[in-house]
């Protein structure tokens, strides 16, 4: 499971399975662009490896949130409050259903 405290859902990448994409100028990523015709740069290989080599879970931001759960830090007016501000702000959040 992986965290994001912007609340956007997480993208795996997906394995290119021999391909070598490369998006050439002009072409719109994802709007039909021939992958045949993408190479992969040295640069953004590199990137990629380091990202899959990444934990997907990072165990100190987890203990550090369950150690302040269990403090009561959370539960407070302040981060009730925060915690509604940032829902709100996400534009996330269904209006209310209407008969």
């Amino acid at each position: 499971m992986r965290i994001d405290p912007t609340g956007a859902s997480p993208v795996s990448p997906k394995p290119l399975g021999g391909v070598s994409p490369v998006v050439r100028a002009g072409d719109s990523p994802g709007l039909g662009v021939d992958s045949e015709s993408f190479t992969l740069s040295a640069d953004l290989a590199a990137l990629l490896q380091a990202v899959r080599q990444s934990p997907e879970v990072r165990a100190k931001v987890i203990e550090t949130v369950a150690a302040r759960l269990a403090e009561g830090i959370y539960q407070t007016p302040e981060a009730a409050a925060e915690a509604a501000q940032a829902l709100l702000d996400s534009g996330e959040l269904l209006p209310p259903a209407t008969e």
